[in-house]
């Protein structure tokens, strides 16, 4: 087991490191380094302004559907967790790091494992969600700006995702059927059962899951689309509003799956491809997710300096 986690780490490294080398041969360093010099300094802040509000309410998120679990963590523990989080993707090369160090925190601080667990994962999903409903609903909006059909497909994918989480998480034939498929793998089998009680208390409590999503996951997922968008005026580039709310979300999606280190490659590639269907040059596409990803490193050392000066000395006294 030990030995496949390796191999498929190092096959991550590869692949986007790989991804990465064809992007820079394609786009010259010295072109972006002369893209980011003219860039608007003001554009560039107010892009990280909203990156950084969308954790500010990402942690209230977290501590919103803790509450509602019955542990009662306070708004400036949540926001301590919840930015420390972000410096692990740093160390641990991978988005999950972050959810991994939240539910380990929370376990140990308030013993209760399970629902630590459940409240990242209530996190995870109603993102999801969030995202397909925008991008299906922005495409509806302007398909008629994009006709490419990379795009509807796209689109059509990210909608069939959210309807699926839908169906996961509100049917209750899907976990009979799954432990039929796994019952000869115990431990697989044991966590589907384990699961089957949280989705049942969903089901109990749907209010939960939608007021998550409308009040705190749909405004995350916009923020970061409008950060896109004005790190895109920053460069200078003209382009509809409703083009961001489509293509972004598909981005994103992409760069969460498993097949990079925390994204590197697979961002910056679907940046370039799908922005290219719009006219815009492979040097402003790949400084565009440069850019993001340049923000998301900054608010994951910010993370750090709160973990180190603050959140780890905290938990350390016992308060």
């Amino acid at each position: 087991m030990k030995r496949n986690k390796n191999f498929f780490f190092i096959l991550r490294i590869f692949i986007g490191g790989g991804l990465l080398f064809a992007l820079f041969k394609l786009v010259p360093f010295k072109d972006i380094i002369d893209i980011y010099k003219t860039a608007s300094k003001f554009y560039i802040f107010l892009a990280f302004s909203l990156i950084f509000l969308g954790h500010i309410i990402g942690a209230l998120r977290w501590k919103f559907v803790l509450n509602f679990l019955g542990i009662p963590i306070s708004f400036k523990e949540a926001l301590y967790a919840f930015l420390s989080g972000t410096f692990f993707v740093l160390i641990f090369p991978s988005f999950l790091a972050s959810d991994v160090f939240r539910g380990v925190v929370l376990s140990k601080r308030f013993k209760n494992r399970k629902k630590a667990f459940f409240s990242v994962f209530i996190d995870r999903l109603s993102g999801l969600v969030a995202l397909a409903g925008i991008v299906s609903f922005s495409y509806i909006l302007g398909k008629s700006l994009i006709k490419e059909k990379e795009v509807l497909w796209a689109v059509v994918g990210m909608f069939l995702l959210g309807m699926c989480t839908f169906f996961i998480i509100f049917s209750k034939s899907i976990f009979p059927v799954l432990k039929k498929i796994f019952k000869r793998i115990p431990k697989v089998k044991e966590k589907i059962e384990s699961l089957r009680g949280e989705f049942a208390f969903l089901r109990k409590n749907p209010s939960l899951f939608f007021k998550t999503i409308v009040y705190f996951s749909l405004p995350i997922q916009i923020t970061t689309i409008l950060s896109f968008f004005y790190s895109a005026k920053a460069f200078a580039l003209s382009i509809s509003f409703i083009h961001f709310f489509i293509l972004i979300p598909i981005i994103m999606v992409i760069a969460f799956l498993p097949l990079t280190i925390a994204g590197l490659g697979t961002r910056d590639m679907a940046c370039v491809y799908f922005f290219s269907k719009l006219g815009v040059s492979e040097a402003l596409s790949f400084s565009l997710s440069l850019l993001n990803f340049a923000f998301m490193v900054s608010i994951s050392l910010l993370g750090g300096v709160v973990y180190v000066m603050v959140y780890h000395r905290w938990m350390e006294s016992g308060k």
